[in-house]
Formats: structure tokens, C-alpha cells, sequence
């Protein structure tokens, strides 16, 4: 019987050291190899200031082209989108700005109908979690998952539950894909092309009296003195409730309202994303408001 236990004993240190080899493989991989994601592109940023930086979901990420804010307003710009970026996933990147020492003179935040969301981002859900370990941030962010012990304590499960976003088959795709090289170049913008009539959206009937995170997020400018605006992004022509801007304008008094600035709907890629020109003539907008205000 002693025999047998020291078998399994002996059988349990070796899973457990090839779990904790592969699992600093991977943390090294995505830490310090190329710039497989947005938090990558984010982090490889660490000590660096911005004039402007802008943060929301994907109608940031494919929205703003800091290269017109820069020529426009000669200043330094950078896009820290993440896709499909709620509140909470916000004020987490708001925190890991200071965490990461990522300074800024202002912050512009898109919101619009996810300011009734108390949910997160499963893209950023899965390109945090090599760093859950490394700051109280990224803690926090998954304190409250069902298996949050298992994320943090257990070496390699993160990678293996998560194969198809963070295990080898993503590190294969990874090598096929050039999108690492557009948002380096582009600083975080990456355009959409073609346009069309699909994805008409129609916004939610009612706003929500307030969202924690929102309400978090203004706690920590204020106690940090930071510059942070908000602002809406623009919709296609054929969106439904266009009211709930009004309802967020409620809540966000000092909102900036680009809701219905581009007129023509073959600048949209779809019903609430611009393509590529839609972007740039955007840009061009919001960089002439910051200028002229």
C-alpha cells in the first residue's frame, strides 16, 4: 500500500511540474513574444504617455485613426479598444492604464447601448487571463468566475479550459494572421472594409438608473484627477430607438453626441460600425470638435 501511494505520490509531481513548465511556456509566449492581441499591444505601451488615448469596444477599435487626430491636432493618439468592451471591462483597462504607468492628458471613452450591461468582454475575458497573476487589476477582474481558484491557482488549467482562444491552436492561427502588424502600424486601428445594409440595430427601450462600474470609474477619476470624456460614436441612418441617446445624455450630462454625424450610410460597414472611410471622415470630425472646443 505504501508503495502504491508513493506511486501516485510520484505520478502527481510530475503532472504537476509538466502543468507548471508548460504553463510559464505559455505566460512567456504571450507576455514577451509578438504582439498576439490587443493587451499585448497595450502592455508593450508600459511607460509610455499619450496626448489622447481612446478605449471602448469595437466601435472604437475600427472607428478611430489616430493618425488624423495626430496630423490634425499635431499631438500623440493612440487606439485602446478592446472588442465588445463593456463598463466593467473599461474601468478595468482605466486601472491597468495606471497599473502599467500608461499616462495620458485625456481619455476619451465611447459608451452607448452597453452602458445597461454589467457583463464583460469575452475577447478580453480570455487576453487577460495570462496576466491574472501579475497585479491586483486582472485579480479582480475574475474574482467573482465560478472557477476563479482554479484560473488562478491551478498552473496550465487557464490554457487548457481555454484551448481555442489561448492554447497551441491559437498560437498556430496566430502565425497565419497579419493583424498584429495593422495594429501596431495604425495604432490601434483597424479598419473594416466593403459597406452594407446587415446588422441594423435597435437600441434598448429603457436605460438602467446607473451602472456600478460607471459610477466606479467616476470615483477613480476623480480620487486620480484624470481627464476622462465620454462620447458616442455614430449609427447608421436606419437605426431604431435613437431616443436612448437622450437617456444616456441623462445619466452622462457632458456626453458628446456623435450618434448621427456621418450622413451617408456607404461609410458604414454595417449598422453600427463605420468601414474604413466612414472612419477616417469620422476622425476628421472628432479631431476638428477637439480643436475648435
Amino acid at each position: 500500500m505504501l508503495k502504491f501511494c508513493k506511486y501516485i505520490l510520484g505520478v502527481l509531481l510530475v503532472l504537476i511540474s509538466v502543468c507548471l513548465f508548460f504553463d510559464k511556456i505559455f505566460e512567456n509566449i504571450y507576455k514577451n513574444g509578438d504582439d498576439l492581441n490587443r493587451i499585448k499591444y497595450i502592455t508593450s505601451q508600459k511607460g509610455k504617455h499619450f496626448d489622447i488615448v481612446f478605449l471602448g469596444s469595437s466601435r472604437v477599435v475600427n472607428t478611430i485613426v489616430p493618425d488624423v487626430f495626430d496630423k490634425t491636432l499635431n499631438l500623440n493618439t493612440v487606439n485602446f479598444g478592446i472588442m465588445d468592451a463593456q463598463p466593467m471591462d473599461i474601468l478595468t483597462m482605466a486601472k491597468l492604464f495606471e497599473s502599467y504607468n500608461i499616462t495620458y492628458d485625456t481619455l476619451f471613452i465611447q459608451l452607448d447601448y452597453y452602458f445597461n450591461s454589467l457583463n464583460k468582454s469575452r475577447f478580453l475575458y480570455y487576453e487577460l487571463l495570462p496576466y491574472i497573476n501579475e497585479n491586483d487589476v486582472v485579480d479582480s477582474y475574475y474574482k467573482f468566475e465560478k472557477n476563479y481558484f482554479f484560473l488562478k491557482f491551478v498552473p496550465f488549467y487557464k490554457f487548457a479550459i481555454n484551448d481555442a482562444k489561448l492554447g497551441v491552436r491559437a498560437e498556430v492561427a496566430a502565425l497565419f494572421k497579419n493583424s498584429n502588424a495593422i495594429i501596431r502600424k495604425n495604432k490601434g486601428f483597424e479598419p473594416l472594409n466593403g459597406s452594407g445594409n446587415t446588422w441594423q440595430r435597435t437600441l434598448p427601450k429603457k436605460i438602467i438608473n446607473n451602472n456600478k462600474y460607471i459610477d466606479s470609474l467616476e470615483r477613480f477619476k476623480l480620487s486620480n484627477h484624470l481627464n476622462i470624456k465620454y462620447f458616442i460614436a455614430p449609427f447608421r441612418s436606419d437605426t431604431q430607438r435613437m431616443g436612448f441617446v437622450n437617456d444616456l445624455k441623462g445619466e452622462l450630462p457632458n456626453l458628446i453626441d456623435f450618434s448621427s454625424v456621418i450622413l451617408n450610410d456607404i461609410n458604414f460597414k454595417n449598422g453600427y460600425h463605420l468601414n474604413q472611410s466612414g472612419a477616417i471622415e469620422f476622425s476628421e470630425l472628432f479631431a476638428n470638435y477637439i480643436k475648435n472646443n
